[in-house]
């Protein structure tokens, strides 16, 4: 298939539906999705990694040899202390607010470590982190933040998300966004996503569990930090394991922060 045809196809597929909960029109978004399908055909020159992620030494870098990382859920804010102990101060300062395309975030990776399973967890049945599922709708788009590791970092990062392989996608910068920039660059970033297949002959995800209740919470506070916009579209882009239930929506939701540290 040419790589004009490809772009073609992708373009006219993503473009029969737009998210209404994005804060730019829909006309912008169709820019986006014109200038991600441009960018297409270099994503093969990035290898995926599958869990345990073995030679993530591989892992495409920057120009400046740092391996650029899209974070959806705790690690949004820089403030959180397991944050600190995986990336250097000097790496962490390059955490930005950003957009991810083609992707959906779920709480749908079940807990595999009982000491995180305390007395706040109020429901046997809460027990999930969040993960991103692929889409095959480019103008799926979720919010986190890219920030530049190095592989020292990108090590720690690795031994810490159990369950979640490394792979690349499209990442935008937020800001740029939120302005309708027509200088927007779209870039390629790792990320860490379970797979809905085993690895290492267990099975790390579930569309018939709820959030943990004070991960949920930290993630939410986590999102605060960018600003309310970023915020609210943090809480319209996410959703329960099963797909359909926004977390705003569930009965479960969390009013107040819970006073733990993570």
């Amino acid at each position: 298939m040419s790589k004009r045809l490809m772009f073609s196809i992708f373009f006219v597929i993503s473009a029969l539906a737009l998210n209404a909960d994005l804060p730019w029109d829909n006309a912008y978004q169709q820019f986006l999705l014109k200038k991600v399908g441009e960018k297409l055909p270099e994503i093969s020159n990035y290898p995926v990694f599958q869990y345990p992620n073995k030679n993530h030494d591989k892992a495409k870098a920057l120009e400046n040899g740092k391996i650029l990382i899209f974070g959806y859920g705790s690690l949004i804010s820089p403030d959180i202390d397991r944050n600190k102990k995986c990336i250097k101060q000097e790496n962490l300062i390059t955490l930005r607010p950003a957009i991810a395309f083609g992707v959906k975030r779920l709480f749908n990776i079940r807990a595999t470590v009982s000491k995180i399973l305390t007395s706040k967890t109020l429901d046997p049945k809460e027990r999930c982190f969040l993960n991103l599922v692929p889409t095959t709708d480019y103008h799926c788009v979720t919010n986190g933040v890219v920030v530049e590791v190095d592989q020292e970092d990108l090590t720690r990062l690795v031994a810490r998300e159990i369950g979640y392989d490394l792979v690349p996608l499209f990442v935008a910068s937020w800001d740029d966004a939120v302005r309708q920039s027509g200088g927007i660059k779209i870039e390629i970033a790792y990320t860490f996503l379970a797979s809905g297949e085993l690895r290492d002959h267990v099975s790390y995800t579930s569309n018939e569990l709820y959030p943990i209740r004070w991960y949920a919470s930290v993630v939410d506070q986590a999102a605060k930090y960018h600003g309310p916009l970023f915020w609210k579209t943090y809480q319209k882009t996410t959703w329960l394991a099963d797909g359909t239930t926004l977390i705003t929506d569930w009965q479960g939701t969390f009013d107040a922060p819970l006073n733990r540290k993570e």
